[in-house]
C-alpha cells in the first residue's frame, strides 16, 4: 500500500480518536453532573496513550524495509474498517453515555441493545482489533504484534474495572445469563463504557 494511502488512513484513524476524546469529555461532564460515579480513576489515560502509540507504530512501520504489503495490507484495511464500524456503532448506541472513563449511574443497568446484543464489550473488542490492524495496514507486522500486546494489556484490566463498577452498584453484567434490566418497551436498557 502506498505511503500516501497509509498516511491518510493513519491520519483519519487518529482524527477519529481525537473526536472520541472530545465527545467523551462532553459526555463525562454531563454524566458527572447527573450523579455518575467514576471508577478506576485515571485508568482511561493509558488507553489514550496506547492509541497514540499505535498510530506511531503504524507510521514508523511504513518506513521500515521488509514489511508486508499488497493483499495483506489491503485485507487488514478492510477488517479495520469493519472494526471501526462496530466501534462507532457502539458509540452511537451509548449516545450521551459513551465516555473514555468508567462511569456508572446508580439505578441504571448495562446496555443490551445494538452491538451489545452480540458482545459484552463490543467497543473494546472493535477498538483492539482496529488498533492492532493499523500497523499492519502500514505494512508492519511487528508493529501489529506490539500494538496487540499493548492494547490487550490496557483493555483487559479496563474490562475488569468496568464489570466491577457495575457490580458495585448492584448490577450484574455479562452474557452468561445474568440479569439484564429492560426499558419500558421491553428492550434492554442503556449502559456506560465500551
Amino acid at each position: 500500500m502506498g505511503a500516501a494511502v497509509v498516511v491518510a488512513v493513519v491520519t483519519g484513524w487518529s482524527l477519529l480518536r481525537v473526536g472520541e476524546f472530545l465527545l467523551s469529555e462532553r459526555n463525562t461532564g454531563r454524566l458527572l453532573a447527573a450523579g455518575a460515579i467514576e471508577r478506576c480513576g485515571a485508568q482511561h489515560l493509558p488507553l489514550i496513550l496506547a492509541n497514540v502509540a499505535v498510530a506511531f507504530l503504524a507510521l514508523v512501520g511504513q518506513s521500515l524495509p521488509g514489511g508486508v504489503g499488497g493483499p495483506i495490507s489491503l485485507a487488514a484495511l478492510v477488517v479495520l474498517l469493519g472494526a471501526e464500524t462496530v466501534h462507532w456503532w457502539t458509540i452511537l448506541t451509548l449516545a450521551s453515555r459513551w465516555t473514555t472513563r468508567v462511569l456508572v449511574l446508580p439505578g441504571e443497568s448495562p446496555r443490551r441493545a445494538g452491538p451489545y446484543r452480540l458482545l459484552r464489550h463490543p467497543g473494546y473488542v472493535a477498538g483492539t482489533v482496529s488498533g492492532t490492524l493499523l500497523p499492519l495496514v502500514a505494512g508492519s507486522w511487528p508493529g501489529s504484534v506490539v500494538a496487540a500486546g499493548l492494547l490487550v494489556a490496557v483493555v483487559v484490566p479496563r474490562v475488569r474495572c468496568e464489570d466491577e463498577a457495575w457490580r458495585s452498584i448492584g448490577t450484574r453484567c455479562g452474557r452468561d445469563g445474568s440479569r439484564a434490566e429492560t426499558d419500558d418497551d421491553g428492550r434492554a436498557s442503556p449502559r456506560d463504557g465500551e
